[in-house]
């Protein structure tokens, strides 16, 4: 007679430990698979199914690489490779696999091993995210982000956000070209501002303090020096704030390059003065009229003739 009381307690445990991972391996939002270097597939979830459009049957019949897409074959079997010689003992990659309908789908797959006493794999686990959504989503922001810096880089302008607990700011593409810094420098609040010419810097810092203390927007023409340069130019900076929970947190903008359109002004000015100067000053009877014949500009000496 022998007492079976450890062994049966021991068989217990193991059927529970059985029972939990059949009850993830079949609920879980992820495709999990069991594969062996040698015999492909051991196992596949419902949600793999689901993810790669085959039946169970039809992927034990395959291997993983006929399902890869063709762009992300060589790296995956790069880092698959590295497992199997022993180099790491997992990695993690956004891929592409071709469903049998002929889709292409965007998964996020986890790929870990279990080896031998010998060091040699015994089976690879993977874990399988659908993240086609996201990938689509990313690929929306990014040729959004590219049509605001291209529009922004035409017309010299760019937004900017600053944090007000951090005071990082945050700058798009065509505002570091205006500033002349490489695009992703982190910028503090107090760097930023030294930009500006020093007679123009206080108006920006009041503009700023007032915006973060009761919301009101401001909208400033300063001069401003760009790094490395000595030359001043004009700039527009606009700025509201943003509230959360009815805290403000956060100043957003937008920022200008107008110096041009600034030069074209002040060209203007100059020229209607001197032309103001000329209708005052002409000995001659001066005037302009309209296509009605109406007077809209008489010089001073036809005014008091």
């Amino acid at each position: 007679m022998n007492d079976l009381t450890i062994r049966k307690q021991a068989e217990e445990e193991v059927r529970k430990s059985e029972a939990r991972f059949q009850g993830y391996f079949s609920l879980t939002l992820h495709g999990i698979a069991i594969t062996s270097p040698d015999k492909g597939w051991i196992e596949v979830n419902d949600r793999i199914c689901s993810i790669l459009g085959y039946s169970r049957d039809e992927l034990f019949r395959m291997n993983w690489k006929e399902l890869t897409h063709p762009d992300d074959l060589a790296a995956d079997i790069e880092q698959f490779n590295r497992i199997l010689c022993g180099q790491i003992e997992q990695y993690t990659m956004d891929k592409r696999f071709i469903r049998k309908d002929g889709g292409v789908i965007w998964t996020n797959i986890n790929i870990g091993c279990v080896r031998k006493s010998n060091g040699s794999v015994d089976y690879i686990l993977g874990l399988m995210e659908d993240i086609s959504e996201r990938k689509l989503m990313e690929e929306s922001l990014k040729k959004t982000v590219q049509v605001l810096n291209d529009t922004g880089k035409m017309a010299k302008v760019g937004g900017w956000e600053l944090d007000l607990l951090t005071q990082e700011v945050s700058w798009m593409g065509e505002v570091y070209r205006i500033h002349g810094v490489e695009p992703g420098n982190k910028i503090m609040l107090e760097e930023a501002l030294n930009f500006y010419a020093p007679e123009y810097r206080p108006a920006l810092e009041e503009a700023l303090k007032k915006t973060a203390e009761t919301g009101e927007p401001f909208d400033l023409e300063s001069l401003f020096i760009p790094s490395g340069s000595k030359d001043k130019i004009w700039v527009r900076s606009l700025g509201k704030a943003v509230y959360q929970d009815g805290k403000i947190v956060k100043l957003v903008g937008t920022f200008q390059d107008i110096d041009k359109s600034k030069q074209v002004e002040e060209a203007l000015q100059e020229s209607d003065n001197i032309f103001q100067q000329f209708l005052k000053n002409s000995p001659n009877y001066v005037f302009f009229k309209n296509d009605k014949m109406q007077a809209i500009r008489l010089s001073s000496y036809y005014i008091s003739f």
